[in-house]
């Protein structure tokens, strides 16, 4: 979870952001390679996450690609 105002607006986070990306992406490709599974890097607000909510609905809000 990152601040809300931090998301867009901070240029570390979106270092990190990519970095992460890319990191998926490689991880990704191994696991493939070897019977694993995909990746995702998901940057979620702090101010949107709920004890109802789901990683499976939090993904399909939140996946970076």
């Amino acid at each position: 979870m990152k601040a809300a105002n931090k998301i867009d607006s901070d240029k570390e986070v979106e270092a990190k952001k990519h970095a992460a990306i890319e990191w998926c992406k490689y991880a990704t490709k191994h696991e493939m390679q070897n019977g694993g599974k995909v990746w995702v890097y998901l940057l979620i607000p702090h101010n949107d996450v709920n004890e109802n909510m789901t990683i499976a609905g939090l993904e399909a809000r939140y996946s970076r690609k």
